[in-house]
């Protein structure tokens, strides 16, 4: 646990009352619910007053409003969960309204796959060639395809082009992503879509493979309607999602089975542990905002500071994403928005989700001291 604050204040006192108890803070645009354990020593006020400053930051300096969902959660301790909505939009961000995931749907894709390779339906180091339509180099396996190592570059001339050897460099791929996704439709004998369902069927999980519309899904409340920003303006996102699409960055999902996820697939009951080891080992390096940054099979892998964390993050347009998971500390973040800021930079981006990192990072880090 975090280290005792000298003056714990009065919310925390209250949630420490009882067995477990509820916070709530609301306003026009803000919406905070606290939920403690009663033996938990961590300084959630702090953490709450922190992350409001980085919010009042990131919209005062970088005229960059949150909106959006943010669930932190250590099962044994606490859930820290702020619902923030800004008045004039008509969107109430609740913590089951379900996002656009982005990039988080490679982990997804990637979990499904070592279930496969459990199950005795494939294997890693089966040749991706065997299981498409698509004529792909003998030497491409699906375990490259997995860590980013394929050196597969989209269709050219209806075939795929390789930019170096695979397994010998890494290069970021949604296409390799998306031949995953093909491949566990041919596997399973049905689309990707029923295998994402019946993965969130047996897990309990609000995840979804819609496709279409993401402003229509938002009409028919499946979905926070998003926002995409162009010349610092924020208009509404009318996403067509494809199939072709999903595995690599629009499958959907609220924050709580995200966080579920990440708790079931860090105490390795998703799979076995070697595949789990394999998962979470890094077979190239990817030049991240973080710095150098290990990439296993839909993972991200960091061991600064020797602090072990898994994550990913996602970017699509109207939505973006952040999930990290402190393994050691059972620590769960998960940051959803619907709002896809100009990529021009990236800092203004993702610099809120940086920021509640590092500051989560120093709160761990406090403990070890």
């Amino acid at each position: 646990m975090f280290n005792i604050m000298a003056k714990v204040q009065t919310l925390l006192l209250v949630c420490l009352v009882s067995f477990c108890t509820q916070a709530f803070a609301e306003a026009d645009n803000l919406q905070v619910e606290i939920n403690m354990h009663p033996n938990s020593k961590t300084p959630i006020n702090q953490l709450h007053q922190q992350i409001e400053q980085h919010i009042q930051h990131a919209e005062t300096a970088q005229k960059r409003p949150f909106e959006g969902v943010i669930l932190i959660n250590r099962p044994q301790d606490f859930v820290y969960q702020l619902n923030r909505s800004q008045p004039e939009k008509s969107n109430k961000h609740q913590i089951n309204n379900q996002y656009v995931l982005g990039s988080l749907s490679k982990t997804v894709t990637a979990i499904l796959m070592l279930q496969a390779v459990e199950h005795k339906k494939i294997a890693l180091d089966d040749p991706a060639n065997v299981y498409l339509e698509t004529h792909i180099d003998n030497g491409v396996t699906i375990a490259h395809l997995l860590s980013h190592t394929s050196g597969i570059q989209p269709l050219k001339n209806n075939d795929p082009q390789l930019q170096f050897p695979a397994g010998s460099q890494f290069s970021y791929s949604n296409y390799g992503y998306h031949l995953l996704g093909r491949i566990l439709a041919k596997i399973n004998n049905k689309p990707y879509e029923e295998v994402v369902s019946e993965f969130a069927q047996q897990q309990q999980l609000a995840l979804s493979a819609n496709t279409g519309s993401t402003a229509q899904m938002a009409q028919q409340g499946k979905l926070v309607q998003g926002y995409n920003e162009q010349d610092r303006q924020r208009q509404l996102s009318e996403l067509d999602i494809d199939t072709g699409m999903l595995a690599f960055g629009a499958l959907q999902a609220d924050a709580k089975s995200i966080n579920k996820l990440q708790h079931l697939l860090h105490s390795q009951k998703l799979f076995t542990p070697a595949l789990y080891q394999k998962m979470t080992t890094a077979y190239g390096t990817r030049n991240h905002r973080w710095g150098p940054t290990g990439y296993g099979f839909g993972l991200q892998i960091n061991n600064q500071q020797q602090l072990t964390e898994y994550s990913h993050s996602g970017y699509i347009q109207g939505y973006i994403s952040t999930m990290i998971y402190y393994p050691k500390q059972q620590l769960s973040v998960v940051i959803l928005e619907n709002t896809s800021w100009e990529l021009d930079d990236m800092s203004r981006v993702f610099g809120l989700h940086d920021e509640i990192r590092t500051r989560i990072r120093e709160l761990i880090q406090q403990q070890a001291e």
